[in-house]
């Protein structure tokens, strides 16, 4: 696949092809496809009011195509400014439902009412919870939505002096264990209090009688933040033996099988978890290229739910769904389900093939919240939830989900294998100048419990996307003689999969040297671990002005990271995801740390990556290390599958209201005659001095039965514009009004048929 144009844009983090990105929203599985939603504004790279929700949808996880919008703003409507978070679950009769938080801005004239101010959070943007329903169900892409105008909660508690009240999260469907209701989350804070979450519980989703106040699951003191973003629930999958930890002989084993040749086999038979070994080497330091034609010829699309190496198979933790929906594991809740409401293992899991000691119940739920805006790093705790509640004060945390700069609001699903899927918002570290794009997703990462602290893996189907050139080496001393080992120019440079296992020497600290293309040197970081106090960093211009070299003294020199759970003397085992400006660093422990480097692009037949890795004070060896190009995660649309859908639909539609407005027409036609008929009579009976009370009686008749057809086909053309099923892009936001005009001439206002 060709890559992007611009020089820092990612290739495979999702992302559209332009404007701003923010929240994932809304993941879940539906008809056998992975559904992502997300913020988006299609035009310009800041943040504003008018989010729409983009979406793209996978069959693997890996390869997205990105299909219309699923949710505009209507004009005049509850969410004329923004449709803002939410997330996307399936009802108990099967239809996929979208919640969301709809705003509108005080300052809009066109603005509905605010709320009574009981209930009104004097915020310079007015919320409401919405939901939508796919047009079509029994469309696997789920290509068009159908937004319910009126709320399904439509204004806060009263009386709470709440600092924000948005971002719906499901985390308990109905069941006996529940009394058959629904949980929903709503992230909020209350005043001079702390951050805090509300808890709703409703019998039917989309009946709004039925939503009640119940409560708070649980309220900050304050230090973590005065609204809690994007609250999230999910009960964690134990860790499988031998995950942890990279880089061990044992994982080494499960990743590779009994291979001991070519490297370039290993994109077919890594474990997901992230480092391979290469083959052995006895006599000192060992380099290789692979032959990207054997290359390709022996990759492979690695399974959602396991994979295989030469017998030992490494499967997902939990159980799939039977026919009926049913899980066969232990569980009483669907295996897509967040917790199971019963207690015990997460829904569909079975406890045999664990990691000794993975499971502790006491910090079995994660729960994640994002506080107050962007420029903070979101946080979890580990603890236990039940019946609308979590246990903060026994839980462990706050701790930073991820140790760099650039994530916030995450958003999580249980897929059908009943793995837990999280993706996070990467925000960008550059200042808007002359880009077209802005943010992306970080790749899909694989959540576990491992005793009392949360592992976050790779997803293994990212090993799919590596392609092309790949190198290796092993057995490398860093220090001394060869101060350094730096990786070779591969054609695909930008993006690259970069795995390593560092063992301690004499040395500090070890790590990776990116080097800036930049004039200057801007934009140049290194990944740096320090053996001594466990932490790792990413070091930001680093260089001597001096000498224009590496320096930790450099007095420009910025720095972001944190602790890991390293044990002394066991290796460090690091994987890069180098995607252009986007790097994430998984590390053998289980931690992550995202940030951004820009440093643009090496000269074209450039004979070296800029990339290096180094050990510092001291001596080092590099056990293993391997660099694998890597593939864009967006597919080649299938517009044929779609637009064709698409095209049905809109010529359905486009009947509909044609045959709607027929009906209009003649209803003003006959009422005319009508008029005309009852005009001519009560002249002739006022000539005669004679007021028929039998006509005024037949005149109010007429007008009852015209009446309710009318106020039905407008409400059903109301129903056709929020969808924008049908109309052309530049119309779907298009609505239809209750106003006093005869109902052919609004419609030919709003409709263009031409």
């Amino acid at each position: 696949m060709a890559l992007v144009e611009h020089e820092d844009k990612p290739q495979f983090h999702i992302a559209p092809a332009a404007g701003w990105v923010n929240d994932p929203n809304g993941p879940f599985m539906y008809k056998g496809q992975y559904h992502l939603f997300y913020q988006h504004l299609p035009e310009g790279c800041e943040w504003a009011f008018g989010l729409v929700w983009g979406h793209a949808v996978s069959r693997d996880l890996i390869h997205w195509e990105h299909l219309p919008h699923a949710m505009v703003p209507t004009a005049k409507s509850l969410d004329a400014d923004g449709c803002f978070s939410g997330c996307a679950t399936i009802d108990t009769d099967g239809t996929p439902i979208l919640l969301y938080t709809g705003v509108r801005l005080r300052t809009n004239p066109d603005a509905q009412p605010p709320p009574p101010p009981e209930c009104d959070l004097n915020l310079p943007f007015i919320e409401s919870q919405l939901y939508a329903t796919p047009a079509d169900p029994d469309d696997p892409l789920l290509v068009s939505w159908v937004k319910e105008a009126a709320p399904f909660i439509g204004v806060p508690p009263p009386n709470m002096n709440l600092t924000g009240w948005r971002d719906p999260f499901v985390v308990e469907r109905p069941c006996s264990a529940n009394d058959h209701e629904w949980v929903v989350l709503m992230g909020s804070g209350i005043k001079e209090v702390g951050g805090a979450t509300i808890v709703y519980r409703t019998r039917t989703l989309r009946d709004a009688a039925s939503w009640r106040y119940d409560g708070l699951l649980c309220v900050g003191d304050g230090d973590t933040g005065a609204v809690w973003e994007c609250p999230l629930i999910v009960q964690l999958n134990p860790l499988p033996a031998g995950a942890l930890p990279l880089g061990s002989s044992n994982h080494a084993r499960l990743a590779m099988g009994n291979r001991k040749h070519s490297l370039s086999r290993l994109n077919s038979s890594s474990s997901g978890s992230g480092i391979a070994a290469p083959p052995a080497a006895a006599d000192g330091p060992m380099q290789h290229h692979s032959d990207p034609q054997q290359q390709q010829h022996d990759s492979s699309i690695i399974s959602s739910s396991a994979c295989s190496c030469d017998g030992i198979s490494i499967t997902a933790d939990c159980t799939s769904s039977s026919s009926n929906g049913s899980s066969s594991g232990s569980s009483s809740e669907p295996p897509y389900a967040l917790v199971n409401a019963w207690g015990g293992p997460p829904p569909g899991c079975s406890m045999a093939g664990v990691a000794a000691g993975s499971w502790d119940e006491r910090y079995s739920h994660f729960y994640s919240i994002s506080p107050d805006a962007c420029t903070n790093p979101t946080i979890y705790w580990l603890g236990r939830y039940s019946n609308g509640r979590f246990d903060l004060e026994n839980a462990k945390g706050p701790l930073r989900l991820d140790l760099g700069d650039t994530l916030y609001a995450p958003n999580v699903m249980r897929d059908d294998a009943g793995r837990v899927i999280l993706w996070g918002w990467l925000q960008e570290r550059r200042t808007v100048g002359t880009y077209d794009y802005a943010g992306c997703m970080t790749v899909p990462r694989l959540l576990h419990l491992d005793g009392d602290r949360l592992v976050q893996l790779p997803a293994p189907e990212l090993l799919s996307l590596r392609q092309g050139e790949a190198w290796q080496a092993s057995h490398v001393q860093l220090g001394g003689p060869q101060a350094s080992l730096p990786v070779p120019g591969l054609v695909g440079s930008r993006c690259l999969d970069i795995e390593a296992v560092f063992s301690q020497g004499s040395a500090s600290t070890v790590g990776v040297l990116l080097r800036s293309w930049h004039q200057g040197g801007e934009g140049g970081a290194a990944v740096l671990f320090n053996w001594e106090s466990g932490l790792l960093e990413v070091v930001f211009e680093a260089l001597d002005p001096a000498t224009m070299s590496f320096s930790l003294t450099a007095p420009m020199a910025r720095r972001i990271g944190g602790p890991l759970q390293q044990k002394s003397g066991q290796p460090l085992a690091l994987r890069l995801l180098l995607d252009a400006s986007c790097l994430e660093i998984f590390t053998g422990t289980g931690e992550v740390l995202s940030t951004r480097i820009y440093r643009g692009s090496p000269p074209h037949g450039h004979a070296d990556a800029g990339i290096e890795f180094v050990a510092l004070d001291g001596d080092a060896r590099l056990d293993r290390v391997a660099a694998y190009e890597m593939a864009s995660c967006i597919a080649a649309p299938h517009k044929r599958q779609w637009q064709s859908q698409q095209q049905q639909q809109a010529a359905a539609a486009a009947g509909e209201v044609q045959d709607l407005f027929d009906e209009l027409a003649a209803l003003h036609q006959q009422d005319e005659q009508q008029q005309q008929q009852n005009a001519s009579l009560s002249l002739s009976s006022s000539l005669k001095g004679q007021p028929s009370l039998l006509l005024q009686q037949e005149q109010q008749q007429q007008q009852q039965l015209a009446s309710p057809r009318a106020a039905e086909i407008a409400g059903k053309l109301q129903q056709l514009a929020l969808a924008g099923v049908g109309l052309g892009e530049e119309q779907q936001l298009l609505h239809v009004e209750h106003v006093a005009v005869p109902e052919e001439e609004l419609c030919a206002d709003i409709f263009d048929f031409e």
